[in-house]
């Protein structure tokens, strides 16, 4: 392999790691933001289950796709015909609303802070697109995963008190 090649895929396999090392570090933002989420909309005292949560967790993890989250979401909200799991207190809107704001500025600014490292090269406009959709996607799957855990806690935590 050539040298030129070999650089660039040094670089390319150290800006993932950044990006990874950012995302773990949004965790406590993205928990405190997933939680007034969840709490905001008392989706946990109501009809939606863990396993809904779940499977949206297992679609955010077979896609690289943001827009396709947004879309199984809007999918289940138009499934939730009595408004009590998705469009509960508007959980569904809300939750769409926050992936669209708040991560997709973390996401932006993550990137953005990854293309003002020397050591990370320089970014081309498409490859600043490029990490911003990767950390988004990223952002997104902690989110849910987070909210996996919380809601099962949640819904544990009212049998607790049977």
């Amino acid at each position: 392999m050539e040298q030129a090649a070999l650089v660039d895929q040094l670089v390319l396999a150290r800006r993932k790691m950044f990006l990874q090392y950012k995302l773990d570090q949004a965790n406590n933002r993205l928990i405190v933001l997933m939680r007034k989420l969840v709490d905001d909309a008392k989706i946990s005292g109501g009809r939606m289950e863990k396993s809904q949560i779940g499977n949206l967790l297992e679609v955010a993890m077979d896609t690289d796709s943001v827009e396709l989250v947004k879309n199984f979401i809007q999918y289940q909200m138009g499934r939730d015909v009595g408004g009590t799991t998705w469009r509960s207190n508007a959980f569904g809107d809300n939750f769409v609303k926050a992936i669209d704001g708040e991560l997709k500025t973390m996401a932006r600014d993550l990137a953005t802070k990854a293309s003002e490292r020397r050591d990370l090269g320089t970014f081309t406009p498409a490859e600043l697109e490029e990490a911003t959709d990767a950390a988004w996607i990223g952002l997104v799957r902690h989110f849910i995963g987070q909210m996996n855990r919380y809601f099962y806690y949640q819904k544990e935590a009212q049998r607790w008190k049977k």
